[in-house]
């Protein structure tokens, strides 16, 4: 297994007792750091981000399980846009990048993803019923657009052609481009 180096914290040892000094010095930092804006991506749904404690938390893993056709894609794709759309106040690190969510899918193919998104983000309608012209301006104004800073971007890869040691490379890809993956 490749296994990603993580960043060593400055103090390798971690205890939390009741001495006042060691006791404020904790609560006050571990207070300081859940409160950073940074910490935290909002999906736009207060009850979810209530049940996350505030949003989905930098550096946890979530994991999303259902029965095939359960519509775990379909959710997927939703806070994916629901990050994107609800956390503008983001800036990146790398003052010369743009923030991005990325959406990776080896189940379904562009075509199903990008018709997911014009249901969830404009309408239940069908999409051929649009033009393409129309199609692409309802999705613009829905809020598929770069107005917020945040792009939103999706790449498909054939089933099983990618693991997650992939996920490295594929995200080191992305931040060589000039986008920052946020999510």
């Amino acid at each position: 297994f490749h296994i990603r180096k993580v960043e060593a914290e400055k103090d390798n040892t971690h205890f939390f007792d009741l001495n006042e000094e060691n006791f404020n010095n904790t609560v006050y930092a571990i207070v300081e750091e859940l409160k950073q804006p940074t910490n935290y991506l909002k999906t736009g749904l207060q009850s979810l981000n209530k049940t996350l404690m505030g949003g989905f938390e930098a550096g946890r893993c979530y994991v999303f399980l259902g029965l095939t056709g359960g519509f775990k894609s379909g959710i997927l794709i939703n806070i994916a846009r629901w990050i994107k759309e609800n956390n503008s106040h983001l800036q990146p690190k790398d003052s010369s990048k743009k923030l991005c969510v990325l959406y990776i899918t080896q189940e379904n193919s562009m075509k199903e993803t990008i018709e997911r998104l014009f249901n969830a983000s404009v309408s239940g309608d069908d999409i051929r019923d649009y033009t393409p012209e129309e199609v692409a301006a309802l999705m613009r104004n829905s809020g598929l657009n770069m107005d917020n800073g945040i792009n939103l971007r999706i790449k498909y890869y054939p089933n099983k052609s990618i693991n997650t040691d992939d996920l490295y490379t594929i995200i080191d890809e992305i931040e060589d481009e000039g986008e920052e993956v946020i999510a």
